[in-house]
C-alpha cells in the first residue's frame, strides 16, 4: 500500500488522508519503521517505545510531486561524518517498500566505515559467549534481479532481543 501525495484518480485520497476525515485515526500523520521481518506501517501516530533513539520531526520538501522528498545535509555513521556526505542533497521516502536505494558511491562509502566500526569491534571480548558487536553474518543474494545486502539475526541467540541485537550495529544518523 504506497501513500503517494497525489493519486491518478483527482477525487481519491490517500488512505490515511481518508481514514483521518473519517475520523478514525487521531492524527493525520503515517510512519514508517525499517526492521529486521520489514519493519511496520503505523497510521494515525506513532509508538515511541519501538524507536532506538529520540524522534526527530523534519519537514518536506515543498512541490515534490507524489513522492517525499526531503533535504538531506550530510551522513555520520556513530556520531563520524562521513566526508563528502554533503553531495548526497535529497532524500526519498517510499512508504510501499522497507529496501534502502542509495547511490553506489555512497553505498561503498557506508560499507567502508560499516566494515572498519565491525572490524574493530569485534576485538572486544565476548559476553557469556556472545559477540555483541556486529554479530550477524553480512550476506548478498539476489532477488528479482535486484542485489540485496542483509544481515543474519539468529531467533534462537537472540530470541526476541532485537533491539539488543540491532544495538551491536552502528548507528547510521541521515542529518536533516
Amino acid at each position: 500500500m504506497g501513500m503517494s501525495q497525489g493519486l491518478s484518480v483527482a477525487a481519491q485520497k490517500p488512505i490515511f488522508w481518508a481514514l483521518w476525515d473519517a475520523g478514525i485515526v487521531p492524527k493525520l500523520m503515517f510512519n514508517i519503521c525499517l526492521g529486521k521481518n520489514g519493519g511496520y506501517f503505523q497510521i494515525g501516530g506513532f509508538n515511541e517505545d519501538n524507536h532506538l533513539e529520540n524522534i526527530s520531526w523534519f519537514p518536506m520538501s515543498a512541490n515534490t510531486g507524489t513522492s517525499y522528498k526531503f533535504n538531506i545535509e550530510g551522513v555520520s555513521m556513530n556520531n563520524h561524518p562521513i566526508r563528502g556526505s554533503h553531495n548526497w542533497d535529497v532524500g526519498f521516502l517510499d512508504s510501499g517498500t522497507t529496501f534502502s536505494y542509495l547511490p553506489s558511491d555512497m553505498w561503498d562509502s557506508l560499507m567502508f566505515h560499516f566494515d572498519y566500526f565491525c572490524d574493530e569491534a569485534r576485538k572486544q571480548p565476548e559476553i557469556n559467549g556472545i559477540q555483541r558487536y556486529c554479530p550477524g553474518k553480512r550476506f548478498v543474494t539476489v532477488s528479482d534481479g535486484e542485489t540485496l545486502t542483509c544481515w543474519e539475526f539468529d531467533s534462537q541467540m537472540w530470541g526476541l532481543k532485537r533491539k539488543e541485537f540491532l544495538m551491536g550495529y552502528p548507528v547510521l544518523n541521515f542529518h536533516v
